[in-house]
């Protein structure tokens, strides 16, 4: 019976750990807070997850809250998160941090609105605008981890190194997904993979810097000026016709002068392998393997089906857990 007790408070004290952090970072009248916690603790079950794991990546989310808004778009959002944590195979905080940051970097959420039209929205619409730009994200990244080597786990790692910049030169996610994935491909490490993308965008983005003139000489059709307003992808597109016919030492020279002495050779193989790059970039584009697809797909295993019913038992000794809280509390009074 003590043993049976144990397990209740252990849950319980779990669950009111990341509550607290709940209540800390969502800004809020105490019944939306609770609402919200409700919330994801029912979509964690949803996604296989217990209420303690739901509530420690909804706490991650919920200091999007101004950027997002409206209750119902944090709570779309945590549901996205979820989502991404369970396809991807990730612990939930980890996963919704990765996902918070690339918002913040990026502003994928809000799919391209002003923050003043954004606001101007209701809040069921602000919800649908999060979750259906949200769910084009992640279709992209379920596409590639199913078209490549490269995991969703290792693919954010890199994007969330060089996603502002990239962002900032006109690169969708889709496109940066690829260009991380290509680099893990190729044998690059993600910690170097992404400091390596993040160098070659600073560099272009000098107008009159060195990377944009080197490449203006060897693109004929552009100038510096265009070229330091355009983005990596479009670059090497314009490039690899004009690198196949350079010796070695023109490439090395190039590729120094665009990415660096560290990152050059990174470089060298995102345009080597530039049919491949188009090739993953388009079926991200497309978005052929879904996350509602694969989450399909995960609901009929077995494993799956084990982690649920684990999750709901673990959910009932919170639930137990906090009368046993409540009755040991009045019994001091």
């Amino acid at each position: 019976v003590t043993d049976l007790i144990d397990e209740q408070m252990d849950a319980f004290f779990k669950y009111e750990t990341e509550l607290i952090r709940v209540r800390k970072f969502y800004q809020g009248a105490a019944e939306e807070v609770a609402y919200y916690a409700e919330e994801s603790m029912r979509l964690g079950e949803t996604f296989a997850f217990t209420g303690a794991e739901a509530l420690k990546a909804a706490s991650q989310m919920a200091q999007m809250k101004t950027v997002l808004g409206e209750s119902a778009a944090v709570i779309a959002g945590a549901e996205m998160g979820l989502l991404f944590a369970e396809i991807g195979g990730m612990e939930t905080d980890m996963a919704m941090k990765r996902l918070t940051s690339l918002m913040q970097q990026t502003g994928f959420a809000l799919g391209g609105l002003t923050d003043e039209t954004y606001r101007n929205l209701d809040a069921e619409t602000q919800a649908n605008v999060v979750r259906s730009n949200t769910i084009r994200v992640l279709d992209q990244l379920n596409t590639i981890e199913n078209s490549s080597v490269a995991t969703m786990e290792e693919m954010t790692f890199v994007l969330n190194q060089f996603a502002s910049q990239a962002n900032l030169a006109g690169e969708s996610m889709g496109d940066m997904a690829s260009l991380a994935a290509l680099l893990l491909e190729a044998g690059e490490e993600s910690s170097r993979a992404g400091t390596g993308l993040r160098m070659m965008y600073s560099r272009l983005a000098v107008d009159g810097g060195e990377a944009s003139k080197v490449l203006a000489d060897a693109i004929p059709e552009l100038d510096a000026q265009t070229i330091a307003t355009m983005n990596l992808t479009d670059v090497i597109t314009a490039l690899a016709p004009h690198y196949e016919n350079m010796s070695d030492l023109e490439r090395i020279r190039l590729t120094q002068a665009v990415a660096g002495n560290r990152h050059y050779v990174k470089l060298q193989k995102l345009i080597v392998n530039h049919n491949r790059l188009m090739e993953l970039q388009a079926m991200a584009y497309t978005g052929q393997f879904t996350a509602l697809d694969e989450f399909a797909n995960r609901q009929e295993s077995s494993l799956y089906q084990y982690d649920r019913a684990q999750a709901i038992l673990e959910n009932l000794r919170v639930e137990i857990g906090d009368n046993l809280a409540n009755a040991y509390v009045r019994a001091l009074q």
